[in-house]
């Protein structure tokens, strides 16, 4: 495989501003600063080991951000949108989506690098698992974090599996669907159950066995 198994080396930009992600309230974003110090206040809280998804309050955004509470309903109507959007930006930003390399193994081992980093060197596992759980338990934060934060990252796995088939690298029969699952279900797995390492090496491998799973005959 061409490209290095340490998620760190090459694979994740430098943090940078925070994107505000879209949202289905017209006209919530008309301070994109003001937007920006809440988002940064609510994933300060998030990835706090004291706090986390369980503890942060909208309260607590409102005083680390200087932003009041006030504004915060206004733009966010709840806890979980905040939370959500808070997590889509850090997403958009730590693991942007992949510049085709026109190998699909190299593009894979990019894509799950970042997201390997991001998970372990960017705090974020703790604060995934606990949206993953409360999602399992609660229907209505289940359906709001499956159609944003879940659907941005799989559609960008998604993607790259639909450019290598067009570039004639995978089987006819290849069910793209079902191999997105599994990768994001193998992080998953180590992630909430076996806490087993989520590194470049593990990325690596992960890439090289969808990729010989999937590849043309």
């Amino acid at each position: 495989m061409s490209t290095s198994r340490n998620p760190s080396a090459g694979t994740v930009s430098r943090p940078g501003p925070l994107p505000i992600p879209v949202g289905s309230q017209p006209g919530r974003r008309r301070r994109p600063e003001t937007a920006r110090a809440v988002l940064r206040a609510a994933l300060d809280l998030l990835d706090d080991p004291g706090i986390g998804y369980r503890g942060l309050t909208m309260q607590a955004v409102a005083a680390r951000s200087g932003v009041s509470k006030a504004t915060l309903y206004r733009w966010w109507p709840d806890k979980a949108h905040l939370v959500v959007d808070a997590y889509r930006s850090k997403s958009a930003r730590d693991i942007a989506a992949v510049a085709s390399s026109g190998d699909l193994r190299t593009d894979l081992a990019a894509y799950l690098g970042r997201l390997a980093f991001a998970l372990v060197r960017r705090d974020s596992g703790t604060a995934i698992s606990e949206m993953m759980l409360a999602a399992a338990g609660d229907p209505s934060f289940g359906k709001l974090f499956r159609e944003t934060l879940l659907d941005d990252r799989r559609k960008a796995l998604v993607d790259i599996l639909l450019a290598a088939r067009d570039r004639g690298e995978l089987r006819a029969d290849a069910e793209l669907e079902v191999a997105a699952d599994a990768a994001m279900g193998a992080i998953h797995h180590r992630l909430l159950l076996t806490k087993r390492p989520i590194d470049g090496s593990f990325a690596g491998t992960l890439a090289d066995l969808l990729a010989g799973g999937l590849g043309a005959s």
